[in-house]
């Protein structure tokens, strides 16, 4: 386990104590753990489907800003931008 039990980089803790996860929160994260391991930086980035790790893939795009219809919902629909502000990053 990264960095013991309530460490930045353990993702399962995070994962339990951060049920809404920002932008910010996930930046933040990153920078930890490129700071502490910075020969991470080249690794490419997955991504998984579900809290139990049930299916992973590689994270393929580049982020970017999105309007959604509802922001706090686990399934999520894409709206049209020109209606309003984008309220969501999509990491894939």
């Amino acid at each position: 386990m990264l960095g013991g039990e309530k460490s930045p980089l353990n993702l399962f803790y995070y994962y339990k104590t951060i049920l809404n996860m920002t932008f910010e929160h996930y930046v933040k994260i990153c920078n930890k753990i490129l700071k502490k391991h910075p020969k991470y930086a080249n690794l490419p980035v997955i991504a998984a489907s579900d809290d139990e790790g049930n299916n992973y893939f590689r994270v393929l795009f580049t982020p970017g800003e999105v309007v959604v219809d509802d922001p706090e919902s686990n399934r999520p629909e894409i709206v049209n931008p020109e209606e309003r502000e984008p309220n969501a990053i999509c990491i894939n």
